[in-house]
């Protein structure tokens, strides 16, 4: 049963039979079949049809779907519980970060586990909000530090501080360096140029804080940017308290017991993190 419910969620998240098989490395036909066997047990229609492929749940679905969370993050609750009772496991912890966060937020946080709770083991992966979120939702990560303001359904959301972005570089220059679709300081430029109706004659797409940091200290371009990541040498210009955004850390809704207790305590660091 749970193969079909963990197919029935991924079909309900991206609302495509072809693309849930893909992501769960499994036939398409297998998808299908596990629908129907769900929609048997239920006596009620999961999805309706759109084309080919695409699929939008009925009121039924939506219902399963909360359950469905709620069930799959209790067994992941009794998985850890009992491998808590192996002699010397430990409490693996998945938190994933958005670039700012992982550079200027996240370490104070690692520090501070490791400080209070060194039977914690991390794992950390770095990738823009939305990729964050999502990875939340499917339950690949426990927690996420992310800078964009971004909702969704499962997944609870606990501000973390302000962050003060600013234009940065060489104010003459034409090209403007821009992060990827996803990230939360691409959001905040994108609103800037279009609140300032500016229509860059060259845009760089670049998927790393980092990189754009090590451009702007070569003197090569401009972009919006935390405050935080601006070098000592680049000459930068406050923007408005619109463009100060808020940090945020991403928590599934239904967390086991011993994650429930590192979000409080991350929760009760924010201001030595942020300081």
């Amino acid at each position: 049963m749970f193969n079909q419910l963990r197919t029935f969620k991924t079909v309900f998240e991206t609302q495509n039979f072809s693309l849930a098989a893909k992501t769960l490395f499994i036939a398409q036909p297998t998808v299908s079949v596990h629908i129907q066997q769900l929609e048997k047990q239920f006596g009620q229609k999961l999805f309706e049809r759109s084309g080919r492929r695409d699929v939008y749940p009925t009121n039924a679905g939506k219902i399963l779907y909360e359950r469905v969370n709620r069930l799959l993050d209790d067994w992941q609750s009794i998985d850890d519980a009992m491998r808590q009772e192996i002699p010397s496991e430990k409490t693996k912890v998945r938190i994933g970060a958005s670039h700012t966060t992982a550079i200027y937020v996240l370490p104070k946080i690692v520090y501070k586990l490791s400080e209070t709770m060194p039977n914690v083991e991390l794992t950390i992966h770095m990738a823009n909000s939305e990729t964050i979120l999502q990875q939340i939702k499917q339950h690949e990560l426990d927690f996420g530090l992310i800078e964009k303001p971004i909702v969704e359904a499962g997944v609870k959301r606990n501000d973390y501080g302000l962050d003060q972005l600013v234009l940065a570089g060489d104010k003459e220059s034409q090209i403007w360096l821009i992060r990827e679709a996803g990230s939360g300081v691409g959001h905040f430029t994108r609103a800037y140029l279009q609140e300032k109706d500016i229509q860059p004659k060259q845009i760089m797409y670049v998927n790393s804080n980092e990189l754009i940091v090590q451009l702007l200290k070569q003197g090569f371009g401009k972009t919006v940017i935390s405050k935080q990541a601006v070098p000592h040498n680049v000459k930068q210009v406050r923007l408005s308290d619109k463009y100060q955004r808020h940090f945020y850390l991403l928590s599934r809704g239904h967390l086991n017991e011993e994650l429930a207790d590192i979000e409080k305590h991350i929760l009760a660091w924010q201001a030595e993190v942020l300081a």
